[in-house]
């Protein structure tokens, strides 16, 4: 559980790879992600991409009918949005 969180910001880090860029870390995680952070004990930021690849993982296999899991998955969707809209051409 506690990889939970660290896969919003994997899915960043996911669009960004996918891209061919290189992603500095630590990434911190969506605001939308921190009230799950706490609750599973997880910290706040991911500080390598093997943390963000079981953060992702993890993320997935939890169920949407937690509001929690449901508010972070939405923020993650929100945040890769916000990254591609203003990605460089």
């Amino acid at each position: 559980m506690r990889t939970t969180l660290a896969i919003s910001a994997l899915l960043l880090t996911g669009v960004a790879c996918s891209a061919g860029e290189v992603i500095q870390y630590p990434v911190s995680i969506p605001p939308g992600c921190m009230a799950l952070a706490q609750r599973e004990g997880y910290p706040t930021l991911i500080e390598s991409r093997w943390e963000g690849v079981k953060a992702r993982a993890k993320l997935a296999r939890m169920k949407s009918s937690d509001p929690l899991v449901h508010q972070c998955k939405d923020a993650v969707s929100q945040a890769v949005a916000d990254y591609r809209a203003i990605k460089p051409q």
